[in-house]
């Protein structure tokens, strides 16, 4: 998806989510990406990652292979939103309810 979405490939995404959460025009998502900060944050969480120092140099997975200098790769979910490159903004909203039907067998 990240890669679709750098090339101009994805125009739009749907989110399932909670109904009564208030997702309005001009709200902006951030993606996550699989990611690693350089080689001298590997021992800390990436929550303690400063991102005035740390966050300077982020490889990301959908840039192709990580050259020397980085640490270790970090799953996308556990990257902050100082390290997210990619952000969307909602340009519409519409809800829609599925019902799943059972299929009967005869």
């Amino acid at each position: 998806m990240v890669r679709a979405i750098l090339d101009g490939r994805k125009t739009q995404t749907r989110r399932i989510g909670d109904r009564y959460k208030n997702w309005k025009v001009g709200d902006l998502l951030w993606v996550r990406e699989t990611w690693a900060a350089g080689v001298e944050w590997d021992d800390e969480k990436p929550s303690e990652i400063d991102p005035l120092c740390g966050g300077n140099d982020i490889w990301y997975l959908a840039d192709g292979k990580k050259t020397e200098g980085y640490g270790k790769t970090r799953r996308s979910r556990f990257m902050p939103k100082w390290a997210a490159r990619i952000w969307l903004e909602i340009t519409k909203v519409r809800w829609v309810i599925e019902f799943k039907r059972n299929a009967r067998t005869r």
